[in-house]
C-alpha cells in the first residue's frame, strides 16, 4: 500500500476515534484507584469529613454481600484529600476548607475551541504532543499535521480540551508539566486561595509595564496564610513509587526520566554510585556485596536531585556492571 493510501486509511480510521484513549497520561490520571487506606485516614474519618462536605464526590463500590463501601479517588481527588489531611494538622478550620473545596473543584473552560483550533492548529499540535509524551515517529506527525486540517478530527481534538475542567485539575497538571519549578496554593483566611508558581513570583517585576512590587507582596506572599506544595505531593508519590500507581507514575514522567527511574530501579549492576555536585559529595546505593538497592537513597535522590530546579542528572554505565550517576549543579534563578 502506498504512503498516500496508508495515509488516507489513517485519517478514516482517526475520524472514528475517540481521542480520549489516545492520552495516557489523562487516562492515568483520571482512573478511580485509590482508596481511604492510600491516605492512612480511617473509613470512620472520611465519613466525618464527607458529612462536613470537605470530601469529593466520589464513586463508591460495594462487595457483594457486604455492606462496607469503598471509595475510589483519582489523582486529583487523591491529592486533594493529601491537603485536606494537611491543612487540618495546620489548624485549617473546617468551614474555609470547604469554601476552598468549592472554589477549587468549579469547573473552568479551557478555551480551546473548533474555531481557535483552526485558526492556531499548532495550538492543537503541541496538546498532542504534551499528552502523549512526544513520543510520535516523524512518519506519524507529518501524517497528523494532515489530520489536523480535517475538520472532523479538529472538532474531535478540541471538543477533548473544550470540555470544563476543575481548577485543582489545571493546577495539578501544571505541577506535572512543570516538575522542576515550584507550584502549590495558598490558603487564607475564609477560603480564599491563590495558585502559587513560585518562578513567575519571584519575576512579578518584570511581567510588564504598571506591575506594582508592593500590591503584588501585599495581596499574596505577604498576607497571612498556609502554603501546600503540590510539587511535593507529587515529588513524593513519585519517589514511593507504590506499585499501584507505577502506570500513573511512567505517565507523568518524560522519557528521560523514565530511563534513569528504570536504571535505578534495576537490581542487575554491581554497584550504584551517586556522584553530588560533581563528585564533592558520594553517595552508594549498592555494592557487590548487598543484595539489597537502599530504597531509602533512591527516595532521598529522586526528591531532591532528579526533579531539583537548578540540577541536572547525568549516568553512565560501566564495562564492569555499574552504575554511576552525576548531578550538576546548574545557574540559579535569578531575582
Amino acid at each position: 500500500m502506498s504512503a498516500t493510501k496508508n495515509s488516507e486509511s489513517f485519517l478514516k480510521a482517526l475520524s472514528k476515534m475517540d481521542f480520549a484513549d489516545y492520552f495516557p497520561q489523562y487516562t492515568a490520571l483520571s482512573k478511580k484507584q485509590f482508596l481511604n487506606r492510600d491516605l492512612k485516614i480511617s473509613p470512620r474519618l472520611h465519613q466525618q469529613w464527607k458529612e462536613l462536605g470537605i470530601t469529593p464526590s466520589v464513586e463508591t463500590a460495594t462487595s457483594k454481600g457486604v455492606k462496607r463501601e469503598w471509595v475510589k479517588l483519582d489523582f486529583v481527588e487523591f491529592l486533594w484529600m493529601k491537603i485536606v489531611i494537611s491543612l487540618r494538622e495546620l489548624g485549617y478550620p473546617y468551614e474555609d476548607i470547604k469554601k476552598a473545596k468549592e472554589f477549587l473543584f468549579t469547573p473552568h473552560d479551557l478555551g480551546i475551541s473548533m474555531d481557535r483550533a483552526k485558526e492556531d492548529p499548532e495550538l492543537i499540535n503541541g496538546l498532542l504532543d504534551h499528552y502523549t509524551k512526544n513520543t510520535q515517529s516523524d512518519e506519524m506527525k507529518t501524517v497528523l499535521i494532515e489530520a489536523l486540517k480535517n475538520p472532523v478530527i479538529i472538532d474531535k481534538i478540541s471538543s477533548l480540551f473544550s470540555k470544563q475542567r476543575p481548577l485543582l485539575e489545571l493546577i495539578v497538571f501544571e505541577a506535572i508539566d512543570k516538575k522542576k519549578s515550584e507550584i502549590g496554593i495558598g490558603f487564607f483566611e475564609k477560603g480564599e486561595c491563590l495558585p502559587f508558581q513560585w518562578d513567575l513570583l519571584v519575576t512579578f517585576d518584570k511581567w510588564g509595564a504598571g506591575i506594582n512590587k508592593d500590591d503584588v507582596l501585599n495581596n499574596t506572599i505577604r498576607k497571612p496564610h498556609i502554603y501546600i506544595s503540590v510539587t511535593k505531593f507529587i515529588i513524593d508519590f513519585i519517589a514511593e513509587d507504590d506499585k499501584r500507581g507505577r502506570e500513573l507514575i511512567f505517565s507523568i514522567l518524560n522519557e528521560e526520566e523514565k530511563m534513569l527511574l528504570r536504571e535505578l530501579k534495576n537490581k542487575d549492576y554491581k554497584n550504584i554510585t551517586l556522584n553530588y555536585d560533581k563528585g564533592t559529595d558520594t553517595k552508594i546505593i549498592k555494592t557487590e556485596r548487598e543484595k539489597k538497592i537502599k530504597e531509602s537513597e533512591i527516595k532521598d535522590f529522586i526528591k531532591n536531585i532528579v526533579f531539583a530546579p537548578n540540577c541536572k542528572t547525568t549516568y553512565t554505565k560501566t564495562i564492569k556492571g555499574d552504575l554511576i550517576i552525576n548531578t550538576i549543579s546548574t545557574k540559579k534563578l535569578n531575582t
